[in-house]
């Protein structure tokens, strides 16, 4: 009879096939983290995208009998059709190799050592996804109350700008919500402060889902596999958590084993962490400072919302009629999004880009808030007689348009003016 391969605890022929199939399964959709952390490392991972972009067309075509229509580089973050075949698609490899797995090792008592190796992994990813969102909020970057939203009727908002927009209006609360999740991913950096890092985490990531579900925001696939990460972490100290909280017990503590015993080779895994966590933090914190100081602190020229006064198209003076779809009748500049409404109420959402050596503004007409494709473009040189009247003279719809504005006073609107108060009377 053959020796066991590995000491200590004997694992369940199920706690086998199913750690085989998340270590599989996992390994597949966080690959190839960490090697595309950084863009000087693009280049090694470029072959495995494409790879993976040809495995979704093939796969779409084959098992779906559709084209998926690919958003390169690839995103597994975003709940489209192409996020969906991949995870139909690596689910289907991780049962293939859990088969081929499970028939080729029959002998092993347990994966202790693999066990240690995917939480730490699974531990390393977690973090970074972490502080990519912590930081981002931190400054604060990820939710904004655009310009545009003040004018804009609260029906007329999408379910997921109605949340962004709430979250929008807070910077503290913000920066609240992200401090959560940089020290949720501080603390799973330490294997002995992974419980910890993982209760903060599951707490958060748990609201995150449920926004993202109940509010339409459309990364539901990949927050709920952050969440279960977080909950895979968490489950390592479900018997000492359930002493502490449910059961009156003793926690008893926790015997760590090393995951690699060898002197050298120990001081080479310790060595490589350190440096691509301190890599991480530096590449998160000098990004979104620069976004921060770029797009935040330096407004963009001529932020505000104007209203059309006059509008000439050719030698015809338009009047302000709702079937007039050539006319416009307000224009919003905003530091992200911008938009142009006309006189039918129909908004062309577009990036303004205000040159204010050569005064002019570029207008790129994109589809949607979440499709930037530009569809169309025009360019108006623009002047000014005080801060608050803006002309605008150039060519739309092959027709030459002069239009003069007038800037509205955003104080006008509570949701800008309003700031904290203690007391309400």
């Amino acid at each position: 009879m053959q020796p066991p391969l590995a000491a200590g605890p004997v694992w369940t022929l199920p706690q086998k096939i199913l750690f085989r199939f998340l270590f599989v399964y996992f390994i597949l959709y966080c690959f190839p983290f960490p090697l595309d952390a950084f863009e000087f490392t693009q280049p090694v991972t470029k072959p495995f995208y494409d790879l993976l972009e040809f495995s979704i067309l093939k796969t779409g075509r084959l098992f779906f009998g559709i084209e998926v229509a690919l958003i390169k580089p690839f995103e597994k973050s975003w709940d489209d059709t192409a996020n969906y075949v991949f995870i139909f698609s690596i689910l289907l490899l991780a049962l293939l190799i859990v088969l081929i797995w499970s028939l080729a090792d029959r002998r092993s008592i347990n994966y202790e050592k693999l066990n240690q190796l995917l939480l730490l992994y699974l531990r390393l990813y977690l973090a970074f996804i972490m502080f990519s969102y912590g930081f981002h909020k931190l400054y604060p970057l990820q939710a904004t109350l655009p310009v545009s939203t003040l004018e804009l009727r609260h029906g007329m908002q999408t379910p997921s700008d109605s949340f962004w927009h709430f979250l929008g209006y807070s910077k503290p609360f913000i920066m609240f919500t992200g401090l959560g999740e940089v020290v949720g991913g501080l603390l799973l950096l330490h294997r002995k402060t992974t419980t910890v890092g993982a209760i903060i985490l599951t707490g958060i990531m748990s609201v995150v889902v449920m926004i993202n579900f109940c509010y339409g925001v459309p990364v539901k696939n990949f927050s709920s596999h952050l969440l279960l990460i977080a909950i895979i972490l968490l489950w390592q100290d479900r018997r000492r958590l359930a002493n502490i909280f449910f059961l009156n017990k003793t926690a008893t503590a926790v015997a760590y084993t090393p995951l690699i015993n060898h002197g050298a080779w120990k001081k080479i895994l310790q060595v490589s962490l350190f440096t691509l966590i301190s890599c991480m933090l530096y590449k998160h914190i000098s990004e979104n400072r620069d976004m921060w100081n770029e797009g935040i602190r330096r407004p963009r020229p001529l932020t505000g919302i104007y209203n059309t006064e006059f509008f000439i198209r050719g030698t015809d003076t338009l009047p302000p009629l709702q079937t007039e779809s050539h006319r416009w009748k307000q224009v919003i500049i905003d530091r992200r999004h911008s938009s142009v409404k006309l006189s039918t109420d129909s908004i062309m959402h577009n990036n303004a880009v205000v040159d204010t050596v050569h005064r002019g503004i570029h207008f790129y007409f994109y589809k949607n808030e979440w499709n930037w494709d530009i569809i169309d473009s025009t360019y108006m040189v623009y002047s000014m007689t005080d801060t608050n009247h803006l002309y605008l003279a150039g060519k739309w719809k092959d027709d030459s348009i002069k239009v003069s504005m007038n800037k509205y006073d955003l104080n006008n609107y509570p949701l800008h003016r309003d700031k904290f108060q203690w007391i309400f009377d």
